[in-house]
């Protein structure tokens, strides 16, 4: 009987331990736009006890760049082009072994039409010099990695004509079935000659034959790159082992990252994020498709926990979100309400037996007992 009253009084009794152990909990806060910034940290202070700081590893890393430029590349590639002009071949066939002139550096950031211009004025310059191998090789690479060779316009009808015949055996090319993997982390994205994220590790490709540059990113880890030569068979394959980046590369990619925000498939950012600003939960509010969303990333868990979003047309604003967001997450870590506890009800009705019984039987009249005697 007592029991049952007990475990009654205990459900009514107030739930302190999650406001004190949450109060101990730091988190962080990362606002993608701006102006939402001061109405998202109004509602993270107002709706939890948690210990609230802003991403100040991240906006320490926004004012640098995604990665150090190649420098004086822009004025070397025009005067590359202007040693072409001049017919000076052997003074542009020298410039292009200087390190920022490398077609494959070009590639590796991305940067397709740079790559393709110095493959076009490598092969120009190899042809007025005399060099046919060189010749070759550049406009080989040039259509395998299936650059744009709009630059060729602007050469010799001759090193049109070569790189007409090296597109049409390049097309003849058949496909090599090309499987990567990788013995470190799954989910890196595959670039593969400068065209970016093409697959998801592990993954299959086709690919002619030819020299490509393929290479393997994840954030929070060291880029890794390869110049492959796939040879003409039917298929191949290759593996990566990426490497965890050091804390600077990894301040270049969160800001990059930033920059182009992924919205709701944001998992590899959040837990980078974390990583770089050592906290185990991130609030991560942004704005995409007219909405406002604010997800809780758990960095023991490895994922988001919940997300919420609200119609801007209905005047959400970030605030809103958030609050919604930590309510939710609130209500996750502190259980359901009372009512809705599934020994609520028993221990009710179980306490109420309990207390009628005890009225009963303290409260009911002497029974009259009779001794009857038969003679």
């Amino acid at each position: 009987m007592f029991s049952a009253l007990l475990g009654l009084a205990s459900l009514w009794t107030p739930d302190v331990s999650w406001a004190q152990s949450s109060a101990k909990r730091e988190a962080l806060l990362f606002v993608v736009h701006p102006q939402d910034e001061g109405a998202a940290w109004r509602a993270a202070q107002q709706e939890t006890q948690l210990a609230w700081r802003r991403a100040k590893l991240l906006e320490s890393a926004q004012a640098e760049e995604s990665e150090p430029e190649l420098p004086d590349a822009k004025a070397k590639l025009e005067r590359l082009h202007g040693l072409y002009v001049e017919a000076d071949f052997a003074r542009c066939l020298s410039l292009l072994n200087d390190f920022d002139l490398q077609a494959d550096e070009w590639l590796r950031r991305g940067q397709k039409r740079e790559a393709a211009q110095i493959l076009v004025l490598h092969a120009a310059c190899a042809l007025g010099a005399g060099e046919l191998a060189l010749v070759r090789e550049s406009l080989e690479r040039l259509f395998v990695a299936g650059l744009d060779p709009g630059r060729l316009r602007e050469t010799t009808p001759e090193l049109q004509r070569l790189a007409e015949e090296m597109a049409q055996e390049v097309k003849k090319r058949q496909y090599v079935e090309l499987r990567i993997e990788s013995s470190s982390t799954a989910g890196a994205l595959l670039d593969v000659d400068g065209r970016r994220g093409l697959c998801a590790i592990p993954c299959t490709l086709k690919l002619r034959p030819g020299v490509h540059l393929i290479q393997a990113r994840l954030l929070g880890y060291e880029d890794q790159f390869r110049v492959l030569q796939l040879a003409a068979r039917p298929r191949t394959s290759v593996s990566f082992r990426l490497h965890r980046a050091a804390a600077a590369t990894l301040k270049r990619q969160l800001a990059a990252e930033s920059a182009r925000f992924p919205g709701p498939d944001a998992e590899p950012f959040a837990r980078a994020l974390c990583e770089a600003e050592g906290t185990a939960l991130a609030l991560l509010v942004w704005r995409q498709d007219e909405r406002v969303y604010a997800a809780m990333y758990d960095r023991k868990l490895a994922k988001f926990v919940l997300r919420s979003s609200a119609e801007k047309a209905e005047g959400a604003s970030a605030e809103s979100a958030v609050a919604a967001a930590l309510r939710e997450w609130r209500l996750r870590i502190q259980g359901k309400p009372l009512w809705k506890r599934p020994w609520f009800w028993v221990s009710v009705v179980g306490g109420a037996a309990a207390a009628a019984l005890t009225v009963y039987f303290t409260t009911r009249p002497d029974e009259r007992r009779f001794d009857l005697a038969f003679q």
